[in-house]
């Protein structure tokens, strides 16, 4: 890392997960002298077998989790050129 960096997990996971992600990172960061902040945001996919492109173009719901309203803005920011005119 060179700068504060977002990581997003586009994963379906358990609660908690990206808590751990972090502590993970942030140890490693500390043990090797590294000044940078990273924050971790839970982005999980909902798509269907056989419509996933589809699913992803217009989607029934939009999950972000997150530590700071930053990391949310960027993240609706990122999707809003996908045709989420509602965001």
């Amino acid at each position: 890392m060179q700068q504060d960096l977002y990581l997003v997990n586009k994963s379906t996971v358990p609660v908690g997960t990206c808590q751990s992600i972090r502590s993970l990172i942030e140890q490693q960061l500390r043990k090797r002298g590294v000044p940078y902040r990273i924050e971790v945001i839970a982005n999980p996919e909902f798509l269907r077998e056989g419509s996933a492109v589809s699913d992803f173009l217009k989607p029934d719901r939009l999950v972000i989790g997150a530590q700071s309203q930053d990391s949310i803005s960027l993240m609706l920011e990122l999707f809003r050129p996908v045709n989420y005119s509602d965001l």
